[in-house]
């Protein structure tokens, strides 16, 4: 019962900013653009339709992801400065429960996303099984993937704030766009940014069985990552300039 009323907490807390608005409009308005754009561009195989949709996708999730969290945290620090989340006992599990609320958000937006684009290209005659099965498989993985994003940003936001927050989504997004255009080898791999790219490289290639040592790595990058930041947060005291 706590942690439905924690919850709820946190969703009221976001309910007079765009936060969750954001996470179903923008999806969703993205998706009829990918779809105009699917069933338009017929003549092109439908695996580098899907490809470019995905890449496009992935490149701005993190920019997206930086401006959803950074949003959460201001609204956080606006209504008290932090004093509010910092004086609760167990406050690891408020932690838990805005970062969980942040990626399951994210998650909604990517299968609104697929579901809206599936049945805009449905409508236009061009849904095939092994077309939706892409999908699927690429926004399952991409979400999954997300959570790191999501880690970074939450303690970027709580650490230095929103501006900060947004220009490291930036400059994620404007790597992304580079790293979709090159193969990654060896420990460049494993850069969290790139997850997503490389998922998306991996399906559409056939190559996730031969990378899912790679790929089992980052899932334990991903939860040391959550670790770390619930460790971080149980020792961090604020931002200075609050302090009287």
């Amino acid at each position: 019962m706590r942690k439905t009323r924690m919850f709820g907490a946190e969703l009221m807390k976001l309910k007079h900013t765009p936060f969750i608005l954001s996470h179903i409009w923008i999806p969703a308005l993205g998706a009829v653009g990918f779809a105009a754009y699917y069933v338009m561009y017929r003549g092109q195989l439908a695996s580098d339709r899907i490809r470019l949709i995905f890449e496009v996708t992935a490149t701005l999730f993190p920019f997206l992801c930086s401006i959803m969290t950074g949003i959460a945290v201001m609204q956080e620090e606006q209504e008290s400065h932090f004093f509010h989340l910092l004086s609760e006992q167990g406050r690891f599990k408020i932690l838990l429960a805005k970062l969980l609320i942040l990626w399951g958000f994210g998650i909604l937006a990517l299968w609104i996303l697929g579901a809206v684009f599936a049945a805009g290209i449905g409508l236009g005659g061009e849904l095939r099984a092994e077309v939706l099965a892409a999908l699927m498989k690429l926004f399952a993985g991409a979400a999954v993937s997300s959570i790191v994003l999501y880690v970074f940003h939450l303690f970027i936001s709580l650490a230095y704030g929103f501006g900060i927050s947004v220009f490291f989504g930036v400059f994620e997004s404007m790597q992304a766009i580079i790293y979709s255009n090159i193969e990654l080898a060896g420990i460049w791999r494993y850069i969290p940014f790139a997850w997503q790219i490389e998922w998306g490289k991996d399906v559409l290639n056939g190559n996730v069985a031969v990378h899912a040592a790679q790929w089992g790595i980052r899932l334990a990058l991903g939860a040391a990552g959550v670790l770390l930041l619930v460790l971080w947060f149980e020792r961090w005291e604020g931002r200075k300039r609050y302090e009287a």
